[in-house]
């Protein structure tokens, strides 16, 4: 037999319950079983840049990273790719090219990013 607390509920001391409200993941992105999603995908779904800061928050634990190592994982991304139009032109990638890149660097995520970061002191 398995007893568990419910994450889904919250237990007053009065003895009333409330439903906190969930929604996994799969129903989220109206997935099923079986198919691959990305953490990213889960966070293009909220509805505000504070909701994927909470996620992104409460995500890191699971990929086994403290608040600290995250930061500093974000970080450092983001020093990388703030200078990826210089190491594509150093590349010899051509500008139409690098025109057609620009979406995978530049876009809200990291806006965000550099949000949280600030948020976290």
């Amino acid at each position: 037999m398995l007893l568990l607390d419910r994450f889904d509920r919250e237990y007053r001391p009065d003895g009333t319950v409330i439903r906190i409200p969930y929604m996994s993941a799969m129903t989220r992105l109206v997935s099923h079983d079986g198919t691959e999603s990305s953490f990213a995908e889960i966070a293009e779904t909220a509805d505000t840049s504070s909701d994927r800061q909470q996620l992104f928050t409460r995500a890191a634990p699971l990929f086994d990273l403290d608040p600290e190592s995250a930061a500093s994982a974000v970080r450092k991304v983001l020093v990388v790719t703030a200078r990826w139009r210089e190491y594509a032109r150093r590349s010899g990638i051509a500008e139409a090219e690098i025109t057609a890149m620009e979406p995978a660097f530049d876009h809200e995520a990291a806006a965000q990013a550099k949000s949280w970061l600030s948020s976290t002191g």
